[in-house]
């Protein structure tokens, strides 16, 4: 079945600094499904965009962040402007959309500043249902396992304390925060972005009629979007036609947490120096073993709840 969108799709007008998209909202909010969503629309993401494919960020991308934050925190060396984001973001390599994951909440207003043309949206959900996703999910993934990984080498502990235990800390103001801390940090930031934006408007420019000059009028930036929504919604305010297909579904994190967690470990272990590679190199079997374990047990689960 054909589906039009009952409203015409705002005019869109080329852009300048090449990012057309900022995706605020919280991790576990639909992010992974408005990424897919984004992408069938034409947009393009970096490679290591959000907390599932960090684990493969390259050296430079680890220590870019690490001095980032360390400006943004601490007030250690220079704040990050657009050169730097172009390039940390991969918008010198064609990237035109970013979904802000961690440690990307941090610099929500240099992001919101640094590109005044692109569009914003902020992925919602209700602070209860979030945290409970949260704290099931990315939490595991952020600390158990890396305080499990850290003696392994230097380098691992160098991203694990000085980049994931600081995002944490400065997201939710303790790396374990309770349920009440992390929520109340979850509405603020939604707060923060609605008060952020009115100020910081892009202007659109219109044609008057004939024999008028054109003139500037404020144009929507923002976007409080919902993933089960569909495409509506999400087109017009892109200015984009609505795709034949469905929305996309994303599990991504039952799809891909036992691969990620694997390739983290291997690729720690690849890393790790002498005499830790001899010592913890016997635990990649086990590794794997238990990725396939939780890919086959997600994968009953799945056929349960269909």
């Amino acid at each position: 079945m054909s589906l039009e969108p009952k409203t015409s799709p705002i005019p869109r007008t080329p852009l300048d600094n090449g990012l057309e998209v900022l995706c605020l909202g919280f991790p576990r909010t639909g992010t992974s499904s408005l990424r897919k969503g984004l992408e069938i629309l034409g947009y393009k993401f970096s490679p290591t965009a959000d907390a599932l494919t960090q684990m493969r960020m390259t050296r430079k991308e680890r220590e870019m962040w690490n001095r980032a934050i360390e400006a943004k925190i601490y007030g250690r060396g220079r704040k990050f402007g657009k050169e730097e984001w172009d390039e940390l973001l991969g918008v010198n390599e064609g990237v035109t959309a970013v979904i802000s994951d961690l440690p990307h909440l941090i610099f929500t207003a240099d992001l919101i500043a640094a590109y005044p043309n692109a569009k914003i949206i902020l992925t919602t959900r209700e602070p209860r249902k979030w945290f409970k996703s949260y704290s099931t999910t990315l939490a595991t993934l952020l600390l158990p396992v890396s305080r499990f990984t850290l003696p392994w080498n230097r380098r691992a502990a160098f991203f694990e304390r000085r980049v994931k235990i600081k995002v944490l800390r400065a997201v939710f103001g303790h790396p374990q925060p309770t349920p009440e801390q992390a929520k109340k940090r979850f509405g603020k930031h939604y707060e923060d972005v609605r008060k952020m934006l009115p100020k910081i408007k892009a202007p659109r420019r219109e044609e008057g009629a004939e024999g008028e000059t054109e003139r500037e009028k404020p144009e929507q930036r923002r976007l409080e979007y919902k993933v089960g929504e569909g495409w509506e919604r999400l087109c017009t305010f892109l200015g984009k036609e609505v795709p034949q297909e469905e929305f996309p579904k994303s599990e991504a994190w039952r799809e891909r947490q036992p691969t990620s967690i694997a390739a983290g470990i291997i690729q720690l272990v690849a890393r790790a120096e002498d005499p830790w590679r001899r010592r913890v190199k016997y635990f990649v079997p086990i590794a794997m073993a238990f990725a396939c374990g939780v890919a086959i047990y997600n994968s009953r689960v799945r056929v349960l709840l269909n």
